[in-house]
């Protein structure tokens, strides 16, 4: 179903609404190529940030995905003896903590 309702309009309103149409076409032209020049723009930076991150990591030898650690620098003996000489310190405190509380005479 149709609907034929007619709307009056005047010339000056409808050289108006077609100078309008015009403008808003322009606007949607600049906008377009500012998208494109964007667009363009951004893949430039990036392929531009993709050499110099190359370019770096080439320098100083790091290898996408290898850890930047070397890992465990103490063998396990050095680590055991570090645990024993902790385990000795904290029994030593334990025990300076404890005598105060012996030395107490009982009421």
């Amino acid at each position: 179903m149709k609907n034929n309702t007619s709307v009056a309009v005047s010339p000056s309103q409808l050289r108006e609404a077609a100078t309008m149409q015009e403008q808003i076409e322009t606007i949607n032209g600049k906008v377009s190529t500012l998208d494109t020049e964007f667009h363009a723009q951004r893949e430039t930076l990036t392929k531009e940030l993709d050499s110099l991150t190359s370019q770096y990591n080439a320098i100083f030898g790091i290898v996408s995905g290898e850890k930047s650690g070397t890992g465990r620098k103490f063998s396990a003996e050095v680590r055991a003896k570090i645990s024993a000489g902790q385990k000795a310190k904290w029994a030593e405190r334990k025990a300076l903590a404890a005598a105060p509380a012996a030395e107490t005479p009982a009421s």
